[in-house]
């Protein structure tokens, strides 16, 4: 920490490099009690295998109990912990609450005998289903605290994949009715629009967001990157969002196709039949008739490995000019490969 605090940040506020390292690094380290808190609160939501990896950690989960009552869940457990570098061993006892929604309280203590921990679990199940919701925290934390945690241990890769569990319904909820609501004003909103009428934030949220669904599933369908004619139903929504001024989450969409041009053009050059060829030239422009952002490494790398080994290269002019490579040298390149596949044409003729 001192000689990272000689390290002064080009960002005043950022301090030296001692107080980057307390601000961002330290809050993000695992530990084994981290790992042990995102097991217990990962296996309340759903089912976690009993051995696997986590964090880091290589761990072994023993004596869990897991049971609702009302609306709340509570969980039992002890796990044992590898870390995988340093092969060093930990050992911790938990109990877990789930009070509903994202709403999770837990406490953490060092396991040291089968028969401790069996006494505080059994006290703790004894009056699980007949104290009050303030005594039974406090009893989670007498039987096995002193260390409490809550949904912010949660490992930033399963984060989001619970969240989405816990709030799937709420969430598609809220879809439905932000659909409806602006389906049902369309017609308004268009007459408003054209007449110079600027909509409300809160209108305009409900637009934005039903464009953005629409949008989102018309991608995720995937059928239509074979079917030209399948593109207007994505050219028309973007049309319509670029129309009325919309700002749509592109995320989805920018992710599909990056997989999707590198996925499409390394298959056309693969085998390049001309459908093959077709379809990858297709999806690049639509990509980009989108106005999508993208990365086209993948795909560039693939077609210039194409001119360095593919006879009728001539085929993929097309495809190359619009993965902005500089074709006419490609072509200058290929020239050596057709002229050596003729010749062992020659030679086994």
């Amino acid at each position: 920490m001192e000689i990272l605090s000689e390290a002064k940040s080009n960002i005043h506020e950022f301090g030296n490099g001692a107080d980057v390292y307390r601000k961002f690094a330290e809050p993000t380290r695992v530990t084994p009690q981290g790992v042990v808190a995102h097991l217990s609160i990962s296996s309340l939501v759903n089912h976690v295998a009993d051995r696997g990896e986590a964090g880091g950690y290589l761990y072994e989960l023993m004596d869990p109990r897991k049971e609702e009552h009302g609306r709340f869940t509570l969980m039992t457990g002890h796990i044992l912990l590898q870390e995988t570098w340093t092969r060093q061993h930990f050992r911790f006892a938990f109990a877990g609450l789930h009070l509903g929604g994202i709403d999770f309280y837990g406490a953490i203590r060092p396991y040291i005998r089968q028969e401790n921990y069996d006494k505080s679990a059994k006290h703790l199940w004894e009056q699980f289903y007949i104290v009050s919701l303030p005594k039974l925290l406090r009893l989670m934390q007498e039987e096995f605290g002193p260390d409490e945690f809550g949904v912010e241990h949660l490992l930033p890769e399963s984060r989001q994949k619970i969240f989405q569990q816990v709030f799937g319904t709420l969430v598609e909820r809220f879809s439905e009715q932000y659909v409806r609501l602006y389906e049902d004003n369309r017609r308004n909103l268009e007459m408003l629009q054209s007449v110079g009428f600027e909509l409300p934030k809160e209108i305009r949220a409900a637009a934005e967001f039903t464009f953005g669904k629409l949008f989102e599933e018309e991608i995720q369908k995937k059928e239509w990157f074979k079917d030209p004619d399948a593109y207007q139903n994505l050219i028309s929504l973007a049309g319509e969002v670029t129309q009325h001024g919309y700002r749509i989450d592109r995320f989805v969409a920018e992710h599909t196709f990056r997989n999707l041009i590198t996925e499409i053009v390394e298959g056309a050059v693969a085998k390049p039949t001309e459908e093959n060829i077709k379809a990858s030239i297709a999806v690049v422009r639509l990509t980009k008739k989108l106005g999508l952002d993208y990365n086209l490494y993948l795909a560039q790398e693939a077609v210039y490995g194409a001119a360095e080994t593919t006879p009728d290269f001539e085929r993929m002019t097309e495809l190359s000019d619009l993965l902005d490579l500089k074709t006419d040298l490609l072509l200058e390149k290929n020239k050596k490969v057709k002229k050596a596949f003729h010749s062992d044409e020659v030679e086994v003729n």
